[in-house]
């Protein structure tokens, strides 16, 4: 925590993955704290390095190299790139030109599905406008075409209930 302080007075960057870890020790101590209200995290860490040397892992001198030499060259990349990327991200917000692209899988699915639910709801407009129509006019006889005004309608009101019932079976079909 007070590392983050430091580092936001500095202007310093930390990176995502460390955020996100102290984020992740922080939720592990509360966990721990829910189950047992003297849990100490940095107690728990401190003993589990202590164990570590007799795994193996911190006895190899390659494996410190090795890991040294990672750490080197992501910083070293890090480092060079750093600055280049800060003058492209300053210039793109001078400019008006920033933009960010966020992507959801649960945002895809969720315009799938009321694009489903408008059409849906489209189809029942109109056949309800089908239903209506259609009765008004069989049931309004007047003039020299009330008989085929009459059929027309009946013939509406036919077509409406089978595309009526064709949706709510694949409704049914679909589980919604």
């Amino acid at each position: 925590m007070n590392m983050a302080r430091v580092a936001a007075a500095k202007n310093a960057p930390v990176h995502r993955e460390l955020i996100l870890f102290f984020r992740a020790l922080i939720a592990l101590e509360s966990f721990g704290k829910i189950l047992d209200p003297r849990f100490d995290i940095l107690q728990e860490a401190n003993d589990y390095v202590k164990t570590l040397p007799q795994q193996g892992l911190w006895d190899s001198k390659r494996w410190i190299e090795q890991e040294s030499v990672l750490f080197l060259r992501d910083a070293h990349v890090l480092l060079r790139d750093l600055p280049l990327n800060l003058r492209i991200l300053l210039k793109k917000l001078q400019t008006g030109t920033f933009s960010m692209n966020v992507q959801s899988q649960g945002l895809k699915t969720l315009g799938q599905d009321m694009d489903k639910a408008f059409n849906r709801l489209s189809l029942s407009i109109l056949l309800a406008s089908f239903v209506l129509g259609g009765s008004f006019l069989a049931v309004h006889r007047h003039g020299p075409l009330a008989d085929s005004l009459a059929s027309f309608g009946l013939f509406s009101f036919g077509f409406a209930a089978c595309i009526g019932l064709l949706v709510i079976l694949k409704i049914l079909k679909g589980g919604r």
